[in-house]
């Protein structure tokens, strides 16, 4: 099991809404480099949900 202090689960958001942003510019290296970190620290399956969570906030309309 994961457990993450806060400052590093803080960090990890920020990263992930980074990525979110630009990608809403059509900017995609960051939810690259993201998703593929997520690959090799925790496998094929965690990268796909961290993809598949990074696209929805692209989409969405939520402020970030």
């Amino acid at each position: 099991m994961l457990v993450l202090n806060e400052q590093h689960r803080e960090e990890c958001w920020q990263r992930f809404l980074a990525a979110a942003r630009d990608g809403r510019r059509q900017y995609y290296g960051k939810a690259q480099a993201l998703v593929e970190k997520v690959r090799q620290e925790h496998g094929e399956q965690a990268a796909r949900i961290a993809r598949k969570e990074l696209n929805a906030y692209i989409r969405s309309d939520k402020k970030l």
